[in-house]
């Protein structure tokens, strides 16, 4: 038999988490993996990032947030994702309906719908694997501080920290 990359990452999965991987499970080990992803490409993680400038988004990747965010114009950083430009693509082909121009979107119910719902996901699963950590910045009104770069350097160590807790998962 010749090997598949299909076949083979469903032999690990099987081998980690049982015959019958529960949901959960598998959204667990795909976080931990990307996060693992995210490592080895740089010691800090790429990001994807969510501007907001005025009435337009911004879908951006990076893996040096606070110098990214301090080229570029914004008032808001609506949410950061742990991932890379595979992830990035996913969402401007997902919202390439509200797309400005290059990688400026409208800053439309659906894409801001988006958003809310990361951020509570987000929230979630960090109250579940990390209770004893503070809630995320944008969680139920918490506020970031008000200095862009001081935001940017919160949500940065925050997902930092959240990343290297992630590189030794117990499943």
């Amino acid at each position: 038999m010749s090997y598949s990359p299909t076949r083979a990452r469903k032999a690990i999965i099987r081998q980690l988490l049982g015959p019958n991987p529960t949901p959960e499970q598998l959204d667990h080990l795909k976080h931990v993996m990307a996060a693992r992803n995210a490592m080895r490409k740089d010691k800090c993680g790429h990001f994807v990032y969510y501007i907001r400038n005025h009435d337009l988004i911004k879908i951006g990747t990076t893996g040096n947030l606070n110098s990214r965010l301090r080229s570029l114009p914004w008032q808001t950083l609506e949410l950061l994702e742990v991932g890379d430009e595979y992830e990035e693509r996913e969402r401007h082909n997902q919202f390439h309906h509200l797309r400005v121009q290059g990688e400026w979107f409208h800053a439309e119910p659906e894409l801001l719908n988006y958003i809310t719902r990361q951020r509570t996901q987000l929230a979630a699963q960090q109250h579940q694997w990390f209770p004893e950590q503070p809630p995320l910045p944008w969680h139920k009104g918490d506020q970031l501080p008000t200095s862009k770069a001081l935001q940017a350097r919160y949500v940065k160590n925050y997902l930092t920290s959240t990343l290297e807790k992630l590189s030794t998962p117990t499943l």
